[in-house]
């Protein structure tokens, strides 16, 4: 065999470990992680970690118990905005959160309804027990209500002590997805308490669809590519489901969007861990697509606040309601919502990008060794 197929041969062999080798699962290799555990360290973990979630648990129940019952005492012709007590903060960070909350009222002084409102920030381990190891959870979350016979609807954004102008100058900002301080409370706000089965849809993960209020800037910014490099088909690590959606299947839209919590496990946890903390949801969640939270805003806009109000304060299934308030199934409004609000992926066979990525890098580097030598042969 000629000496350059050796070379030729030894690059390809060389080349489909390197990316073999990437694209491992970590449990393939030995870490300082893969340790065997006995029994009492395996129970102990475990008891750690329910004691972490049942103390997590109880600090959002204290919460909003007593916030709950600011809020309302504000009454509901008003937004509740409410900061930690004896909170330092600059005079350019209090003016301009206070701004966005009377924004906020000013867009509901069309239609309000008699539900309660608030907004509050509020140092992560407050009311934590000194005893329990936690780790700092910053975030949003929504917990709605009925107090005294009042109904409310607040969100609380909890932060780090030393990160609270920070945060709130940042939800100011405001990246896309932050579009304002009260998310799916607005609706609250404009519409009321939603129907029996929206209110369990909510609670199954439909309120993942309604975390943006607002409607969103131009779409186009924000479209993903169809194709990648040379054409090739990249897709990330998603469950099957949403894929099928993303490329235009009606009924997994359908799924998707009347059952998120049936389709994704992980959303099904994650919305259980919220309502065992009394709240409907704990953070943002893009559930298939970074638009995924503008859907019900863009419900309202498309068909206007009166057809919404029928779908929102629906008492039928949501399947039905949807259709009755809007007048399209529920799987074919969603397909025509990503085709408008992102381009749809092209159904078929594709590579992870990662994948692809490895093997153009791996050809490129290869490529460029041989090129190498085969100068230096020359020029000897």
């Amino acid at each position: 065999m000629a000496l350059g197929m050796k070379y030729w041969i030894g690059a390809v062999v060389a080349g489909l470990a390197l990316v073999s080798i990437w694209q491992l699962p970590p449990a393939a290799f030995e870490s300082h992680l893969a340790v065997e555990l006995s029994h009492e360290e395996a129970r102990s973990r475990a008891l750690s970690g329910e004691l972490r979630r049942a103390h997590f648990t109880l600090q959002r129940h204290r919460w909003a118990d007593s916030l709950a019952t600011v809020v309302v005492a504000g009454g509901a012709d008003r937004i509740a905005l409410l900061f930690p007590v004896g909170h330092e903060l600059g005079a350019d960070a209090l003016a301009g959160a206070q701004e966005r909350i009377a924004e906020a009222e000013a867009t509901l002084a069309e239609q309000r309804s008699d539900v309660a409102l608030g907004f509050v920030y509020q140092y992560w381990d407050h009311a934590a027990h000194p005893g329990v190891r936690m780790d700092p959870r910053t975030g949003t979350g929504t917990f709605v209500g009925s107090r005294d016979g009042v109904d409310y609807c607040f969100r609380i954004h909890s932060v780090r002590e030393d990160w609270l102008e920070t945060a709130v100058l940042d939800l100011q900002g405001g990246r896309f997805w932050r579009t304002d301080h009260l998310g799916p409370c607005m609706f609250y706000g404009r519409y009321g308490p939603p129907g029996r089965d929206v209110v369990r849809w909510l609670e199954q993960g439909g309120i993942d669809f309604a975390l943006a209020h607002k409607a969103r800037g131009e779409p186009l910014d924000r479209r993903a590519r169809r194709r990648g490099l040379f054409g090739v088909t990249y897709f990330r690590a998603q469950k099957p489901i949403y894929v099928r959606c993303l490329a235009g299947m009606a009924d997994a839209c359908r799924r998707v969007f009347l059952t998120p919590g049936e389709v994704d496990e992980e959303v099904a946890q994650r919305q259980e861990t919220a309502l065992r903390a009394g709240a409907i949801s704990t953070r943002v969640q893009w559930t298939f697509s970074r638009q995924g939270p503008f859907i019900m805003a863009d419900l309202e806009r498309e068909f206007g606040r009166e057809k919404f109000d029928l779908f929102w304060t629906s008492d039928a299934p949501v399947d039905q309601a949807f259709e009755a308030a809007f007048g399209i199934e529920a799987g074919a409004w969603i397909v025509r919502w990503l085709e408008t609000s992102m381009i749809l992926q092209m159904p078929g066979p594709g590579l992870p990008q990662s994948s692809s990525s490895g093997g153009l890098l791996t050809i490129a580097l290869f490529a460029g060794i041989a090129f190498l030598r085969n100068r230096r042969r020359n020029v000897l």
